[in-house]
């Protein structure tokens, strides 16, 4: 059975609680393949969070409110 490594609601979670959510799953998990795909999955969510907030930086970024927490 194929189970599903996304979080029901990803788009009202930040970027910590995202990498939280995948870093309790990969440590559940004993299939490496899976492992790699989660890790890629948090170095993404790291990676994004900190190019925004360079941007913000900048004064670039303008958040929608109903989003504004997603890679606070």
């Amino acid at each position: 059975a194929m189970e599903n490594y996304i979080p029901a609601n990803p788009m009202e979670m930040n970027s910590q609680e995202l990498i939280k959510v995948f870093t309790e799953q990969m440590n559940q998990i004993n299939y490496p393949q899976i492992k790699s795909i989660l890790q890629d999955k948090i170095n993404t969510i790291r990676s994004a969070a900190r190019q925004i907030e360079e941007l913000r930086k900048l004064g670039v970024v303008l958040m929608d409110k109903k989003k504004q927490g997603v890679f606070a």
